[in-house]
């Protein structure tokens, strides 16, 4: 009889405290947990266990008890609500953080680093914490842009206010708060912004002055050789700004880029003056902060235009033609298999332009707006005939492009745009 008691006892005991006490068995469902930090544009702030630098969100607990995220979801996609899902055994002890990488590796070992099937945009995508019925949003963040290295999150940790955090380069994690309280080393200054432009880049039948503006009290960097404007960094090519700049065609200047023989092993040169645009990239100073606005490019066409459309991408030189590491040469990959004797006429021959993969994508080009263009991939047609660009493009390859001068390639080859 004294037994059954004890056991009574026991079961009764175990009732209460499962209805009651749950934290004293497991841990709470996620329904405090908040979304309150998180990064778009990660390019030198933290690396992942990969040492790459990936968009990431902080996940905070703001209540006094361990708290499950089992079988809940993160998305950035409302009409996908379980775009993926938070793993089992997944927890965050009360005022903790946890932080997951929006890398799209989709790896969801909990004793590892999570990654997310999916990255974020920093052009703007809601983000949503959703419970295990699939449904029931708990958390969410409307879309925003975001600038690079700067993250949006809470203040405080959990509150209902949000703000910037980051930007100042000088400080750790450049002055985010991944993983820790967002009331510490927060220390966001806005930069200046970027330079107006008195013409919008496109085509114009003749030669013109532009002149270019910023707030009061403003410098006014600019670079004429599509390098990115920055006068310690770049000092051969960043002008200070100070009067007018003469826009002109610029076809009868030297060919250059287009003289680059490692393109292909097919190469020839041009049989004329290559036609030229000309590109602007400027952006502002503020001397009291010591700060830089983001890099505003334009590029401009003078004269006669072409008979197809004509797309302008600006990004550094390095990037296409570095021997190393260009994307448009066939660059040291090829002299490798040179060496080992690989059959030069081989389509599949190593070579830098035929490599994929994370390690060769590119800084985000920049597009000129006024020629209303935009694509996802690029097949540059190794011709200047109207005829060949025709059937080119009749074939669903894109018409010439301009990379400061009018760079042609093997037909055929793609440049992969990273967004």
């Amino acid at each position: 009889m004294t037994e059954k008691l004890q056991n009574a006892s026991i079961l009764l005991f175990s009732f209460i405290c499962f209805f009651f006490f749950p934290p004293l068995l497991f841990g709470q469902s996620a329904e405090g947990i908040v979304i309150n930090e998180f990064m778009a544009s990660n390019g030198a702030v933290i690396a992942d266990n990969y040492g790459e630098y990936e968009d990431w969100i902080e996940l905070y607990n703001p209540t006094g008890s361990t708290l499950s995220l089992e079988g809940f979801y993160l998305s950035d996609d409302e009409s996908q609500k379980t775009q993926w899902q938070i793993p089992e055994d997944t927890e965050i002890a009360p005022g903790d953080y946890l932080l997951i990488w929006a890398s799209g590796r989709n790896q969801r070992d909990p004793s590892k680093p999570l990654h997310t099937n999916f990255r974020i945009s920093r052009a703007g995508e809601p983000l949503l914490l959703t419970a295990p019925d699939g449904e029931t949003v708990l958390d969410d963040v409307p879309p925003l842009q975001m600038a690079r290295n700067v993250s949006y999150g809470r203040s405080p940790d959990g509150g209902e206010d949000w703000q910037f955090f980051g930007g100042n380069p000088d400080l750790p994690y450049h002055g985010t708060t991944p993983g820790f309280t967002n009331t510490e080393g927060a220390d966001y200054q806005k930069p200046p912004d970027p330079p107006d432009f008195s013409r919008e880049g496109g085509w114009y039948a003749n030669a013109f002055s532009l002149t270019l503006s910023a707030p009061p009290g403003k410098k006014i960097y600019y670079t004429l050789d599509g390098s990115d404007p920055h006068p310690e960094k770049n000092p051969d090519s960043t002008y200070l700004y100070n009067s007018s700049i003469q826009v002109h065609d610029r076809t009868a200047e030297p060919n250059e880029l287009s003289l680059i023989t490692d393109v292909s092993p097919f190469w020839r040169p041009p049989a004329d003056q290559t036609r030229k645009l000309f590109i602007i990239r400027a952006r502002s100073f503020c001397p009291e902060r010591e700060s830089y606005s983001t890099t505003n490019t334009h590029t401009y066409g003078i004269g006669q235009q072409y008979s197809l459309p004509v797309v302008s991408l600006t990004l550094d030189r390095e990037h296409l033609f570095n021997h190393e590491y260009g994307i448009y040469v066939m660059g040291s990959y090829w002299e490798e298999a040179e060496e080992v004797g690989v059959d030069e006429s081989d389509s599949q021959h190593p070579a830098n332009y035929h490599n994929r993969g994370r390690k060769w994508e590119c800084p985000p080009a920049e597009m000129t707006e006024g020629l209303n263009y935009r694509c996802a991939w690029l097949g540059i047609v190794h011709t200047s005939d109207n005829e060949v660009l025709a059937e080119a493009f009749a074939r669903g390859e894109t018409p010439e492009t301009a990379v400061e001068e009018q760079v042609v390639l093997p037909t055929g080859q793609e440049v992969k745009i990273r967004s």
